[in-house]
């Protein structure tokens, strides 16, 4: 079964989802949730919610509830295109690019997780020695520890190595985050390793939950564990992303200096963003600068491993190791493939980088990076351009899809984004964009047909037409006016929604089925974006339960439609 906390990729049923999810924690359901979604925990413990409607199961870490901000349905669309052009990068600078981020090609991609069986049965065990029972150490990197004694199971550790190119002569640790049982062993990784550097992208606690043990005494403290290992903290300084602290490994009178750079940044669910909500990727890179000076000019060794770790050792783990790993190609060749960096580091520890938003993280950073470095050029073939009521939006080239992380930066909203995502994927194909744009087109054809297009115009900006008396709808005149428009209806579009669905007139206004969170029903919140009074809202939802269904609204249809007057093709 694939895992069941990645957002927006599920290989399971819904009923293997579940049945997994509420046998690892139970989680108090808020009632105000819309219909058929449920709050959820991924293996970090962060909260996310499951769309159930959907199968495979959708998953993002947006609030359904807090969608903000909706702009009526936009107008008139024009289609352009424009030359592509790349950033030319400073003056003596490489040219770098960063391909352009195929989503449809990381949900495709395999989780390549460790079975139980493939690891022995010492290692199998679930709070200890390992955080998350499915979350286990691919078993031909795995690092293993030298044997205590007699006891084999004092080599096990969720840790495994992850490979950097041979030139570098660098490679990394992925670990789990330490639990309290496991505290003296990850010391002991970091003495038989000879690591002299550490990578910490969790707090200890988040929210509730605890995510990491403590493992570094307080500045001017020391402590020893069993195994004979003392840890020393030298120093400790506060930098702009956390901490930075000198510590000091001792063992039968020799010793051994470690930099521990703790990531504090990051927020207890999602990514890192701004007050703004864009991907904010400085504080990282800041991180990334510190971790790279460190190594190249005060370890001992710079080709000793570097030891990250988050709480399971895979999301965040993968997430940074992935930047350092782009960043250093893109240094060496000139260009990168964020995914297919990420497929290969998955082949040393299972499922790094753990979401979606991870992803979109990363290539955002690695983008970022790039630029700083006066050499960006990130790959697209796009060059065809489209304006929908006002805005002016890029098409994905064939082959790529555009997140909605992607969509907001073009100032895309999130209502009209729902409506292009016509599969509810979480990403907007050109298929589904060249879709989109001719159904407008048709419909705007349509409506100028008839000589409605300034009313629609008005509609959507709120505006309302004055001086004019309620029209009295006038029923259809036979049966057969009924069959007629009911089979018109029953060939229309199969898109969802307010395209589907065509319009209704009232008081010389023009409204749509808006169903903008996609439940199937227009509420009156909903029917208020668009301008529709309380008066005609009324009219239409038949059984005044407060929401007009589809099949009210198509009703009003026929009982409003007369056949000179409703051409709707």
């Amino acid at each position: 079964m694939a895992l069941p906390f990645c957002g927006g990729v599920v290989e399971a049923s819904t009923a293997e989802m579940l049945g997994s999810w509420t046998s690892r924690v139970h989680i108090e359901q808020p009632t105000d949730l819309p219909n058929g979604w449920q709050l959820g925990k991924d293996e970090e413990g962060d909260l996310l919610f499951l769309n159930l409607n959907e199968e495979p199961v959708f998953e993002t870490y947006d609030d359904p509830r807090l969608i903000e901000n909706l702009t009526a349905r936009p107008g008139t669309v024009h289609i352009h295109r424009v030359p592509s052009m790349a950033v030319a990068p400073k003056a003596g600078a490489k040219k770098m690019t960063v391909a352009a981020l195929d989503t449809n090609a990381f949900k495709k991609m395999p989780w390549k997780l460790a079975k139980a069986s493939e690891i022995p049965l010492y290692g199998r065990g679930h709070p200890t020695p390992n955080r998350y029972n499915d979350i286990l150490p691919t078993a031909a990197t795995r690092v293993q520890l030298k044997v205590l004694g007699s006891d084999k199971s004092t080599e096990y550790i969720n840790a495994n190595w992850v490979r950097g190119q041979p030139s570098w002569g660098v490679n990394y640790i992925a670990s789990q985050g330490p639990t309290s049982d496991t505290v003296a062993k990850f010391h002991r990784m970091l003495w038989e390793t000879k690591s002299e550097c550490i990578v910490m992208t969790t707090k200890l606690r988040e929210g509730k939950k605890q995510k990491c043990a403590p493992y570094i005494p307080r500045p001017g403290t020391s402590a020893s564990v069993p195994t004979g290992i003392t840890v020393k903290t030298e120093s400790e300084a506060r930098v702009p992303y956390g901490k930075v602290t000198t510590l000091t490994l001792s063992q039968a009178g020799i010793s051994r200096s470690v930099k521990h750079f703790w990531f504090t940044e990051w927020p207890d669910h999602g990514v890192p963003r701004d007050a703004e909500g864009n991907l904010e990727t400085t504080l990282l890179l800041k991180l990334l600068a510190d971790v790279n000076s460190f190594m190249s000019t005060e370890a001992t060794d710079a080709t000793s491993p570097i030891v990250v770790h988050c709480s399971a050792g895979i999301g965040r783990t993968g997430t940074y190791i992935g930047m350092d790993v782009c960043t250093k190609l893109l240094k060496r060749d000139g260009q990168v493939d964020v995914v297919k960096v990420v497929n290969r580091m998955r082949d040393d520890r299972g499922a790094l980088v753990q979401h979606a938003a991870q992803l979109s993280y990363l290539h955002e950073a690695v983008s970022h990076w790039a630029e700083l470095e006066g050499g960006k050029a990130v790959a697209t073939e796009s060059v065809a351009q489209v304006d929908i009521g006002g805005k002016t939006f890029t098409l994905p080239p064939p082959g790529v899809e555009m997140t909605q992380v992607q969509a907001a930066k073009q100032g895309m909203t999130y209502a009209l984004f729902q409506k292009i995502d016509a599969d509810r994927s979480g990403s907007i194909t050109s298929e589904e964009m060249n879709d989109f744009i001719a159904q407008m087109i048709k419909e705007e054809r349509s409506l100028a047909k008839k000589g409605s297009t300034r009313r629609r115009r008005e509609s959507v900006r709120g505006g309302r037409s004055k001086g004019k008396k309620p029209k009295s709808p006038r029923a259809p005149q036979s049966s057969a006016m009924e069959s007629m428009i009911s089979s018109k209806m029953n060939r229309m579009s199969v898109m969802d929604g307010e395209l589907s669905l065509g319009t209704v007139e009232f008081n010389g206004d023009v409204f749509y089925f808006y169903d903008v969170d996609g439940d199937g029903e227009m509420s009156l919140a909903e029917a208020h974006l668009q301008g529709m009074t309380d008066e005609m809202f009324a009219e239409i939802d038949a059984d005044g339960d407060g929401k007009i269904t589809k099949d009210e609204f198509r009703i009003y249809q026929a009982k409003v439609a007369t056949s000179p007057g409703w051409d709707r093709k």
